[in-house]
């Protein structure tokens, strides 16, 4: 009786260490996944941002299209790395008397982290494709 409740009692013990380990093995085994498949969407949505979201001035490239407007064109008039040698230059130039009235409250609005003085949701070839459409409406109406 004693040897048949020993046998009883391991293959009771295995089982329960078998049935926890592999159920535990595939709890840890999705949150690891979980991990990973929420930080490779997560960095698709900031590639895609990257490539269809002006960095500058937050239009999307669907909304520059639109327009009418070549995205490329776009970019080039917003070109982050310009608006970095501005900054340096900026800094740069600071105690001297070399800048403007409009660059020294840039470099204000700067340092104090303001972001006002640049562009929002608009670009150059933004507003010439508004008054590009502007001028065919009123031509439509006079004809």
């Amino acid at each position: 009786k004693a040897f048949t409740a020993m046998w009883i009692r391991i293959a009771i013990d295995v089982s329960f260490w078998l049935f926890y380990s592999i159920i535990g093995l595939k709890v840890v085994t999705a949150l690891v996944l979980d991990g990973f498949t929420s930080q490779k969407k997560l960095r698709e949505t900031s590639l895609e941002d990257m490539s269809g979201v002006c960095s500058i001035c937050g239009l999307t490239k669907d909304e520059v299209s639109g327009k009418g407007i070549d995205w490329d064109t776009h970019k080039q008039e917003h070109n982050l790395w310009s608006y970095v040698n501005l900054f340096y230059y900026l800094k740069n130039n600071k105690r001297s008397s070399k800048l403007s009235a409009i660059e020294d409250e840039v470099l204000d609005k700067f340092e104090r982290g303001e972001i006002s003085f640049l562009p929002r949701k608009t670009s150059l070839s933004w507003k010439r494709a508004i008054k590009e459409r502007e001028d065919m409406r009123k031509k439509e109406r006079i004809f």
